[in-house]
């Protein structure tokens, strides 16, 4: 059986944080913040990345993979993602929270002595478990975000995996 590899994004300055919501679900998205559209579609094109936008010039382009997202409310997008694209976007707890949320670098899980002095000292107390972005040195740990977005996540139909 062929594996189908995960599908790549790019989102548009108009859905910043739902470039976020797709990084934490652990897809590889890009947010092209850079001007015109043109900039977009060659880099979607070179990259193999399927566009997510408002704009609705995409809508008229026959040859571009995207998605048109509805809304202008977070939630509602990452709805309209996991109803309408349940092949492509899938919920994997396995995969929640291994993309750097400000680079879209992966993260990898570092051991908790590595981190003292960087977190504060009750978060280092009371957290086992820290991951880390090689490329904008940031941390990350299971908080209480994570039961919440699960909770999000769920009440917005989303099955995970």
């Amino acid at each position: 059986m062929i594996e189908q590899s995960e599908p790549k994004f790019i989102v548009d300055s108009m859905l910043g944080r739902l470039a976020v919501w797709l990084r934490i679900l652990g897809y590889d998205t890009e947010f092209h913040s850079g001007p015109g559209r043109n900039e977009l579609l060659l880099r979607s094109l070179k990259e193999d990345r399927i566009i997510i936008t408002r704009d609705t010039h995409f809508t008229r382009r026959q040859v571009i993979r995207f998605i048109f997202i509805q809304s202008d409310f977070l939630r509602e997008q990452v709805q309209q993602l996991l109803q309408q694209y349940p092949n492509e976007i899938k919920v994997r707890k396995e995969r929640l929270f291994s993309r750097c949320t400000l680079c879209n670098h992966i993260v990898i899980h570092i051991g908790k002595e590595q981190v003292r002095g960087r977190v504060a000292p009750f978060i280092y107390e009371s957290i086992k478990q820290f991951s880390y972005c090689a490329l904008c040195d940031k941390i990350y740990w299971p908080g209480t975000h994570w039961e919440k977005l699960l909770k999000d996540l769920a009440g917005m139909g989303a099955h995970g995996e």
